[in-house]
């Protein structure tokens, strides 16, 4: 047994086309897998560094039906081999990464089944420490906890505390504390 299809097939009157539905006649609206389904939203990201020059605060819109929202950087803008940071239902997530290079970041959303990729944002980090100055290096800070607990200073680094009266010198690895005695 087989199908035999004419040559010439004649459209039905009163169709009305769209794009990839159609409105049946007998209906005269859309039903069931002909309706239109709106896809997953696209979330923007927006990229902010905090006052230390370290934190990369990331906040998304909503997108409607979204369960999860997954936040990624790399160190290009093509995400070549992206760091996922966090999968979460949260819009916001904070990073502290490495200072020293610009970071790029986005967010997948997910409903679940879908996923879409927002935009892509870029921020360089540079950290408390001025990278532009020569050695050796000098910076006065007002209060020794502003950088004690900062391990990327550039080697030998010299800082003055104001609050303590103590010199610093950055060792690589470790502060090295002077005092004025």
């Amino acid at each position: 047994m087989s199908l035999e299809f004419p040559s010439t097939l004649e459209k039905p009157s009163n169709i009305i086309t769209l794009p990839g539905n159609f409105v049946r006649p007998s209906f005269e609206e859309l039903y069931g897998f002909d309706s239109v389904v709106e896809g997953l939203g696209v979330s923007t990201i927006t990229v902010t560094l905090d006052a230390n020059l370290e934190d990369v605060n990331l906040s998304c819109t909503t997108v409607t039906n979204a369960v999860s929202y997954e936040f990624q950087r790399d160190d290009n803008s093509g995400f070549s081999s992206p760091t996922t940071l966090q999968n979460t239902a949260s819009t916001t997530f904070t990073d502290g990464p490495t200072p020293g290079s610009t970071y790029y970041y986005r967010v997948i959303t997910s409903d679940g089944v879908d996923t879409t990729t927002s935009n892509t944002e870029s921020v360089a980090v540079t950290g408390i420490f001025d990278s532009t100055l020569t050695f050796p290096t000098i910076q006065i800070f007002d209060n020794e906890s502003e950088f004690t607990d900062k391990a990327y200073a550039p080697n030998y680094t010299i800082v003055h505390a104001k609050d303590t009266d103590k010199l610093y010198v950055w060792k690589g690895y470790t502060w090295a504390v002077y005092n004025q005695n």
